[in-house]
């Protein structure tokens, strides 16, 4: 791990809108060496682009370093420094004081990152398919599902639990529902999501048929017809039945 400061001639902590020096620190074998210390001029010029330009060199001279330690910094140069990837600490003292505590801050927000993205795999892992209720059509791009059926198997699920996901995660042309009843929030819904439905009951079966509406058709459901934006909120459904 690499850490770097600000400072000046006396080692005391340094805003890096001043010219100064960058001391740079390695922790190796359990101990912090000082690697090298480098002149700088320090991010101080009036235009957005000489900062961005003073900002990125300054970045150059960090060889890695993961923190830049600092007296204080403000303005623009904050962004332009943590986009190159830096944690900004603020230091009353010397750096080599403050080494060991910015290295524990470190490798907990690195172990947390690292928690986060297991649970992200282990709920895609888990994350039901949403065309396991669906059965493909004689056509590429056209489904059925006995909706009336599937919810009767399963008191836990509702007519959007079992709808919503296949509509934003799907490709699709046609698809079929067989249901007891239409779905009180087809109407408010799916236009907005950029599908269109029509009643084609007959015999006494409530069949719909839901396609893209025309302007979006093609376009990869869910949130992504382009100009109706994420999936509506709201609507309701309630367990147990075709709601």
């Amino acid at each position: 791990m690499k850490i770097a400061a600000c400072v000046d001639r006396q080692g005391q902590p340094l805003s890096p809108l001043e010219p100064g020096v960058l001391r740079l620190f390695a922790h190796e074998d359990g101990a912090w060496r000082h690697l090298s210390d480098t002149a700088f001029d320090g991010i101080s010029a009036r235009s957005i682009a000489e900062i961005t330009r003073q900002a990125e060199q300054l970045g150059s001279l960090l060889d890695g370093a993961e923190a830049l330690l600092v007296r204080d910094v403000k303005g623009i140069a904050v962004t332009l420094l943590q986009n190159l990837g830096l944690r900004l600490w603020r230091l009353d003292g010397p750096p080599e004081a403050a080494l060991d505590a910015v290295r524990r801050e470190l490798e907990a927000a690195a172990r947390e990152l690292e928690a986060a993205a297991r649970e992200l795999e282990a709920a895609a892992r888990e994350r039901p398919d949403p065309a396991r209720f669906f059965a493909s059509g004689a056509t590429e791009g056209e489904y059925r599902i006995d909706l009336a059926a599937v919810l009767a198997s399963d008191a836990s699920l509702n007519s959007q639990l079992v709808l919503v996901p296949f509509l934003q995660q799907i490709p699709f042309n046609r698809l079929e529902v067989v249901c007891d009843h239409p779905p009180r929030w087809l109407d408010k819904q799916l236009p907005a999501a950029g599908f269109e439905w029509e009643d084609e009951s007959q015999e006494g079966i409530c069949r719909l048929v839901i396609r893209p509406s025309g302007e979006s058709a093609g376009a990869r459901p869910g949130g992504g017809c382009g100009r109706h934006g994420a999936w509506p909120q709201g609507g309701g459904c309630s367990g147990g039945g075709c709601a």
